[in-house]
């Protein structure tokens, strides 16, 4: 995937990335509640319907009981999480420490963003994300991601795409730290909402915001290159993966003469450089090297301690509120971004973390493979389970034409169904003289349908037998005019 170029930026995001900290912290608080277990369990008269690919569960509300966009307050979110992780455990079981929630409608939110319900990591920093706390003491469940519509992160491109995704699942770890040091505020190495890295500091352009800060001149810049997502040395220690001794001394700018650009008001809660699609500069300015030490002796030291490598389970539904749907093609289309996401994520923790979102009960059975029930199939690839006339069932799915199906198979003109091999389309019937007597017809030497020809696999190559070609030419030479007559002197 190729990223947006460095001069758009993100100068009008489709959503930010989190809510107001006080607006979280009443989500949160509603969904404990919402989720806890010895809640009475609403069920609904209509069925939850529900289909497993190999990477996301399809979740379709169909008792409508999510509220008629927009949601004006958080009940209409409380409502469908519980619908998203009560599905994907009957589905799954409680396998996943996140559960990331994309839908297909737009119920008029304006963030992306992750919200905590369990903590067993300390050393993390301050806040309610870093406080050991278990909300979900039935589950493994550490936190949920509301990503929104798909449509919408599609339409926004993958800089914003890949990043809001690195961003929100990092949420589980950053950036709360702390620093201990005489004269500075223990909070100066946090930014925006208070969990995300400050303006001034340089994280090496991390995902969690902050800058890449460079030595231009006498001046400071933080620079608007655009890159993919990639978390700095201090991001992967906090995530686990990555010892205290990795992580160098990175700089503070804790003061600043004239800015450029002139308009520009810095403030550690400031948009990163790479998101407002320009470079920004500072001159006279001072700076205070921040290490690992500093941030342990406020935050205190990571347990467990960090490992080499880790592996997250994380668990993505698409949510349909049961008016908007999903086909087959959105399905195709939403694993194959998330399979993209998934590397994204791996290359930004430096190969050190890596996802598991494949669902254990989802069908594995491509298009042409044999089957019983469609549940055996990659929904991703087929609709049904069925079998073209004569044919033996297979995982499979609906066409009109040979653009419906993939490289390796046609569409059947009579089952319309994508097959191997494809009985040809039908001849039209023999005309009748006036006296109800069969004229004599000979087949259109033209049409890809002859009687033996296949509806797509053979006629797309246009690989009529040798003979026919013979055919074609001398038909062509018998009707050149002058064909079969002397030639003049």
């Amino acid at each position: 995937m190729v990223l947006g170029a460095a001069t758009d930026g993100w100068a009008q995001p489709p959503r930010a990335l989190d809510l107001p900290k006080e607006q979280a912290e009443v989500l949160r608080l509603g969904l404990k509640a919402r989720l806890d277990p010895e809640r009475p369990q609403i069920r609904y008269s209509q069925p939850r319907q529900v289909v497993a690919t190999p990477h996301f569960l399809y979740v379709v509300d169909g008792a409508l009981t999510l509220p008629a966009a927009p949601w004006i307050s958080d009940q209409g979110y409380l409502e469908a999480f519980a619908l998203a992780r009560d599905a994907w455990r009957d589905v799954e079981g409680d396998t996943v420490k996140a559960l990331m929630v994309f839908t297909t409608f737009d119920e008029g939110g304006t963030a992306l963003f992750y919200t905590p319900l369990a903590n067993d990591v300390s050393g993390l920093g301050i806040g309610r994300a870093t406080e050991l706390f278990d909300d979900t003491p039935d589950s493994p469940l550490d936190g949920v991601i509301w990503m929104g519509p798909f449509a919408e992160l599609e339409a926004a491109g993958p800089a914003y795409f890949e990043e809001a995704f690195v961003h929100e699942l990092a949420h589980r770890w950053l950036a709360y730290a702390e620093l201990e040091q005489d004269f500075l505020p223990r909070d100066t190495l946090r930014g925006r909402q208070s969990s995300h890295w400050s303006f001034f500091f340089d994280t090496d352009r991390s995902p969690m915001e902050g800058n890449r800060w460079e030595v231009d001149g006498d001046r400071r810049t933080a620079r608007a290159t655009a890159a993919p997502p990639r978390f700095s040395a201090l991001d992967l220690y906090f995530m686990g993966v990555a010892g205290s001794d990795e992580v160098e001394p990175r700089a503070l700018v804790t003061a600043h003469g004239d800015v450029s650009p002139s308009w520009l008001n810095l403030r550690a809660d400031t948009t990163p450089a790479h998101r407002l699609g320009y470079d920004v500069s500072l001159a006279a300015h001072s700076e205070f090297q921040v290490s690992i030490a500093g941030i342990i002796a406020a935050s205190g030291r990571r347990s467990p301690a960090p490992v080499t490598h880790a592996e997250w389970p994380v668990g993505v539904v698409l949510l349909s509120n049961g008016l908007k749907r999903a086909d087959r093609m959105d399905f195709e289309r939403l694993d194959q971004r998330l399979r993209h996401l998934a590397q994204v994520y791996e290359e930004a923790t430096w190969g050190r973390m890596t996802l598991a979102l494949t669902l254990a009960t989802a069908g594995r059975r491509g298009l042409g493979e044999k089957c019983t029930t469609v549940s055996e199939c990659d929904r991703t690839q087929a609709e049904i389970c069925g079998a073209a006339p004569g044919g033996e069932p297979m995982c499979t799915r609906g066409c009109t034409t040979n653009s419906d199906c993939d490289s390796q198979h046609c569409c059947s003109p009579s089952a319309q169904l994508c097959a191997f091999d494809c009985e040809a389309v039908p001849m039209p019937p023999v005309p009748l003289t006036d006296g109800g007597t069969p004229m004599a017809t000979e087949p259109d030497p033209l049409s890809l349908n002859t009687p033996g020809s296949t509806c797509g696999c053979r006629a797309a190559g246009l690989d009529p037998t040798p003979l026919g070609w013979w055919g074609l030419l001398l038909m062509v030479g018998w009707l050149r005019p002058g064909a079969g007559r002397p030639r003049g002197p």
